[in-house]
């Protein structure tokens, strides 16, 4: 039986159009997982922190909802006119891959796999905030993001795990569940990170999203 008080509230949120995340929701287009046509691009560079793994996904969705997003929270966010999702991460590359798998490799394992044809899903529209602790109370800093889950993602993270352990790679010193697949949409000073605290996965839900044609 229906509790009659939460059917009261959901009642509310789907007739004022709010997310039950306790934010407005979100449209965004189907468009976003068009990402299957675009061509692999490759990241590699002889710079530290240069070679890495992404998906790129159409920028056009992601435009959009930015400026809604913009609309809603009234505050500008930088954006880097580009959307992709990170597979394989600079710091996970130059510290810990480097050594058993040459980039050369790895780009062309990410071909080999289609990584760029790969499915995924978008759980929801994300937000990580670093409160700042100064004296002179700045405001906090926060980024935006569309929180995914790809399994495909994962299979290919799984076989680069397999191939450096395999040459000698110490076991789980590249793990390749941990993995926070995302699409960062825009952010207040500069993008945050896992290792400011920054988690983005689910439990970072900042409000739904109306997948629209």
């Amino acid at each position: 039986m229906v509790n009659t008080k939460t059917f009261s509230y959901l009642t509310f949120l789907i007739l004022f159009g709010l997310s039950p995340l306790g934010a407005e929701s979100f449209s965004l287009s189907q468009k976003i997982y068009e990402s299957k046509n675009l061509p692999f691009q490759s990241h590699m560079g002889k710079e530290k922190y240069s070679n890495y793994v992404v998906v790129d996904i159409p920028f056009l969705p992601i435009s959009e909802l930015y400026k809604e997003l913009v609309s809603f929270l009234q505050v500008d966010l930088k954006n880097r006119g580009e959307a992709h999702i990170t597979v394989i991460t600079p710091l996970e590359y130059e510290d810990i891959l480097k050594d058993k798998i040459s980039v050369q490799e790895l780009h062309q394992l990410a071909k080999e796999d289609s990584i760029q044809k790969s499915s995924f899903k978008v759980i929801c529209l994300g937000k990580g905030t670093l409160k700042d602790v100064s004296p002179k109370s700045k405001p906090h800093k926060s980024t935006y993001y569309l929180v995914v889950e790809s399994e495909d993602l994962l299979r290919f993270r799984r076989k680069v795990e397999s191939l450096f352990v395999k040459r000698g790679g110490e076991k789980g010193a590249f793990d390749a569940e941990h993995f926070f697949a995302h699409i960062t949409l825009g952010f207040t000073h500069r993008d945050l990170h896992e290792n400011e605290g920054i988690i983005k996965d689910k439990h970072s839900c900042y409000a739904d999203l109306n997948m629209v044609l």
